[in-house]
């Protein structure tokens, strides 16, 4: 079992902020298109995460790196007012029961700012956690589609789950969790890797107006490996 490094210990002490440019919408007019999403920040850290204060109406979506044993049961961040609500996404749990490990995603419509950490539990089989934060995605009913693999063959190219979207300019994650290490995303790919944490891809796809269809994140890894993935779109707009 290769037991991944986390960037970050336990309990908010010392996560890590990764910066980058968001990509714009590509220029359609606003008749066929929504309002573009915006990654506002990405951060990578333990079971308790800590990060620059979440803003009004963001959408938060958590990506969980787990060793086998027991699933997410509840995610909660310290939004004055009592926090906000996180909710498990269907279909995109994963495991490779070949080195013993797990992912799984989760999201919450952040309609009360200023949350600066969020918790995960259980927290002990807990190796990594990969936040997104994004403005412009649909407050209610926001998942559009979701989808997973599990116990996937030893490969230096490793996909993640092919997913369909049903509407233009949706917002997509995919996070591969690899038996081995991966280096980066696979030159050409549509998606933007966002992290390395644990030696795993953490990606989303780049177009902000990317049309109704079907996507596919790919990594490139040191070596042959097997792994799992998981991958989830939401809908933007009001």
């Amino acid at each position: 079992m290769r037991l991944a490094s986390v960037i970050g210990v336990v309990c908010c002490v010392a996560c890590g902020r990764i910066g980058f440019s968001p990509v714009s919408g590509d220029g359609a007019s606003p008749v066929d298109a929504a309002p573009p999403w915006r990654v506002i920040q990405v951060v990578e850290g333990g079971p308790a995460l800590s990060f620059t204060a979440t803003a009004a109406g963001s959408t938060v979506i958590v990506g969980i790196h787990l060793a086998t044993g027991p699933r997410v049961t509840s995610i909660v961040d310290n939004a004055p007012g009592g926090g906000n609500t996180y909710t498990a996404i269907p279909s995109a749990d994963a495991i490779n029961t070949d080195n013993s490990n797990q992912v799984d995603l989760w999201y919450g419509a952040v309609t009360k700012p200023g949350a600066t950490q969020l918790t995960v539990t259980p927290a002990g089989n807990v190796s990594g956690i990969v936040v997104w934060e994004v403005s412009g995605v649909r407050a209610t009913a926001p998942l559009d589609s979701s989808t997973s693999l599990s116990n996937q063959p030893a490969t230096t190219l490793p996909a993640g789950p092919l997913i369909s979207t049903s509407a233009r300019g949706d917002f997509v994650v995919s996070v591969l969790i690899h038996a081995a290490n991966i280096t980066g995303i696979h030159a050409g790919n549509e998606f933007s890797n966002d992290s390395l944490s644990g030696a795993n891809g953490w990606a989303h796809l780049t177009d902000a107006g990317a049309p109704a269809g079907s996507y596919q994140g790919q990594w490139d890894a040191d070596v042959s490996a097997s792994y799992c993935a998981s991958a989830a779109s939401f809908f933007v707009g009001p």
